[in-house]
């Protein structure tokens, strides 16, 4: 098992968000890891202080078993090159460059230690909010220039409301009717 830990700013909003997958096993999908910052928008959503110290100490040791594990593998792939390394100079280059990897493995440490010290780090629903409106504004996109093949991304761009309704904006006639009915979106032409 490979955890991979994937850090994700989607285009809808400002939020900053993780996930892991693990790259032997792809079709197990994405899991979320951490929230590392809230934008305004879902600011409301944030857990303001931490309920229960234990439970979110409980799953920051889960979290921080996904980057030990990480550190580890990045050490021991770097000692297992230096063992295959044939030529003096290339296990010499290789072995200087293992200060960097421990520079690199506390970096990260250090990182999230920071992001799931937040009390909205473990605040999933907020990925989960983040994650459906960019699916659906991707899929709305997808569906209105399926349903009207000379559109292209360069012809659509969208906002949200206060209330996180999503609105389309059409530079190039199109039929929009259909869009707006399957996602209940709003579709405006413009100019």
């Amino acid at each position: 098992m490979t955890i991979n830990i994937t850090t994700w700013s989607p285009d809808t909003c400002r939020c900053e968000l993780s996930y892991t997958n693990d790259s032997e096993n792809p079709e197990a999908g994405s899991i979320f890891y951490a929230v590392h910052m809230v934008c305004d928008e879902h600011a409301h959503l944030a857990t303001k202080a931490t309920l229960s110290g234990e439970r979110d100490d409980a799953k920051s040791a889960d979290k921080f078993k996904v980057i030990e594990d990480t550190k580890a593998r990045n050490l021991d792939q770097h000692q297992q090159a230096i063992k295959r390394a044939h030529l003096p100079h290339h296990k010499r280059e290789l072995e200087d460059t293992t200060r960097l990897i421990n520079e690199h493995n506390a970096r990260v440490h250090t990182h999230f230690t920071e992001i799931l010290a937040q009390p909205f780090a473990h605040d999933e629903h907020i990925y989960k909010a983040v994650l459906a409106e960019n699916q659906t504004k991707n899929q709305a996109i997808g569906h209105l220039m399926e349903q009207n093949p000379h559109l292209t991304h360069l012809h659509i761009t969208f906002s949200h409301d206060k209330a996180r309704k999503l609105t389309l904006h059409v530079y190039k006639d199109a039929e929009t009717k259909p869009t707006e009915e399957k996602f209940g979106i709003t579709v405006r032409r413009v100019g």
